[in-house]
C-alpha cells in the first residue's frame, strides 16, 4: 500500500491495519468533529465470479440494494430470476 498523504491543513491522525481475514482498514481520527462515519470499499465484481455461477456479483449487488432500499421495485425482479 502506498503511504498516506494527509491534507496539510487538517489535524487528522491516520493508521492502517490489516485484520486477521486480510481485510485492510484505514482508521482516521479527527478530534475537531463531533460526528463519526464509516465507509466500505469492496474491490470485487464479475471478474471474480465462479465459472459455474456467472452473474453472482451482480445478483448480490442488486439483492443488497433491495435490502437497503425496500421502496425500489427491485425485489420482485430478483425473485423471478
Amino acid at each position: 500500500m502506498e503511504p498516506i498523504k494527509p491534507a496539510l491543513h487538517v489535524d487528522r491522525h491516520y493508521r492502517y491495519i490489516e485484520l486477521q481475514n486480510e481485510i485492510g482498514v484505514l482508521l482516521i481520527s479527527d478530534t475537531t468533529v463531533k460526528t463519526a462515519g464509516a465507509a466500505l470499499d469492496i474491490a470485487i465484481g464479475s471478474f471474480n465470479d465462479p465459472e459455474d455461477v456467472q452473474g453472482l456479483a451482480h445478483f448480490l449487488g442488486m439483492f443488497t440494494l433491495a435490502l437497503l432500499c425496500p421502496f425500489l421495485p427491485i425485489y420482485p425482479f430478483l425473485i423471478l430470476q
